[in-house]
């Protein structure tokens, strides 16, 4: 049976940093069968749509799942499945997936992806949450700001901070920090919501190996 997992949480929460330490480790190399899609397959693939279109979430995570749940039945069909050699069962990771569709496509409701989270606890997913504390999300979107591209930084002032001329650094860096403050209560909170084993991963001292660790065995690959 395959096994899997969610990587969730707001911009700047370390969800890239924890899914390249995750993709990279031995207990994930050394799998046979693995497959690890980031956030640029499992959602930013569709934001440039020009409206926040339920319909086209739904069809890119049932592509995603419909891959995963065949190569799934394929392997327990097969001998290898029938005779329970769990290590070569596939393993996958996922950057950003159904929490973040709701929050993105369907205004929190999570209602309408619970199709979605019950075809994943059938595939062997588990979901982590990854937060940081609050007086540290000024001090790690600035740090995001800086390392990603001006398209991005133009989403943050206009969609975000809705800037004015007016408007200096502070306080246009203050706005956003709120904005993902309130999602962040957001996302946790939907996932009390999910059927997937949950672990909520507090990111903020950036320690990358004992929360890849931490996460190995929550995973149940070490």
């Amino acid at each position: 049976m395959s096994t899997g997992l969610i990587l969730e949480g707001v911009s700047s929460t370390g969800k890239s940093t924890l899914f390249r330490h995750l993709q990279d480790h031995p207990a994930f190399t050394c799998r046979d069968a693995k497959l690890a899609l980031p956030e640029t397959y499992t959602e930013r693939a569709i934001e440039h749509l020009p409206v926040k279109d339920l319909e086209a979430s739904l069809l890119l995570l049932s592509q995603i799942t419909d891959v995963i749940a065949g190569l799934n039945r394929t392997f327990v069909e097969s001998k290898f499945g029938k005779e329970s050699h769990e290590d070569l069962a596939l393993a996958f990771l996922l950057e950003r997936f159904h929490l973040s569709h709701a929050v993105w496509f369907n205004e929190y409701r999570f209602a309408a992806y619970r199709s979605v989270d019950e075809v994943l606890r059938f595939l062997g997913a588990k979901l982590v949450v990854c937060v940081v504390e609050e007086s540290a999300l000024p001090g790690r979107i600035a740090a995001t700001r800086r390392e990603r591209d001006e398209l991005w930084n133009d989403y943050l002032d206009e969609r975000i901070a809705r800037r004015t001329a007016a408007m200096t650094d502070n306080e246009v860096d203050t706005r956003i920090a709120a904005y993902y403050a309130k999602q962040q209560k957001e996302v946790v909170a939907m996932a009390r919501h999910s059927l997937l084993p949950t672990l909520v991963l507090d990111t903020t001292r950036s320690e990358w190996q004992m929360y890849t660790e931490q996460v190995l065995r929550f995973w149940g690959l070490v």
